[in-house]
């Protein structure tokens, strides 16, 4: 990921902001982040619960898995690009996601008529990209392709590559 688990360093000024962006718009925190660690995590598993207790998922999320976000507008995808831990003022330890938002071209590939989308430029800084775990409250329930060109070779794909296909041919089996 080339992430350093240190706020301070100056590649990660984006994530610093990002971060005291996500606790004060979903927690209500707006204090300056004393803590300047994170940890990164290869997965993360957690149950969410409906308001009267009863369980309503298991997640495992792990770093490349697409998820749905809700937003204003509908909804959005994006891409797991980490997972970490920051311990925050109160030191309590707090779960996030930073993610790849994934952005609708409204273009169709051609032979198959899936949607195409472009995965979002580390040096494009239009979106956050940082949101505390607990807005991924479903399974993750859509699934993209890497929408490979002649540059991917078996077992490695081409990063410059921004685009990913929505498979709409994916059914959940019920």
């Amino acid at each position: 990921m080339n992430l350093s688990n240190c706020l301070n360093d100056p590649e990660n000024d984006q994530l610093r902001s990002d971060l005291a962006t996500a606790y004060e718009e979903y927690m209500n925190k707006a204090e300056y982040i004393i803590t300047q660690r994170i940890t990164f995590y290869n997965s993360i598993s957690y149950t969410v619960l409906e308001d009267d207790g009863e369980l309503h998922a298991n997640i495992k999320l792990y770093p490349e898995n697409v998820v749905t976000i809700q937003e204003e507008e509908g909804k959005s995808y994006a891409i797991v690009r980490a997972i970490f831990t920051h311990k925050y003022n109160d030191t309590k330890k707090y779960a996030f996601i930073l993610v790849d938002w994934l952005r609708d071209t409204q273009q169709f590939e051609p032979i198959l008529r899936c949607p195409i989308y472009e995965k979002q430029r580390l040096t494009d800084r239009r979106w956050h990209r940082v949101f505390p775990i607990s807005i991924i409250d479903n399974l993750p329930r859509v699934q993209f392709l890497h929408n490979c060109a002649s540059t991917c070779q078996v077992g490695f794909h081409d990063t410059t590559n921004i685009q990913y296909l929505k498979n709409i041919f994916f059914y959940k089996a019920v």
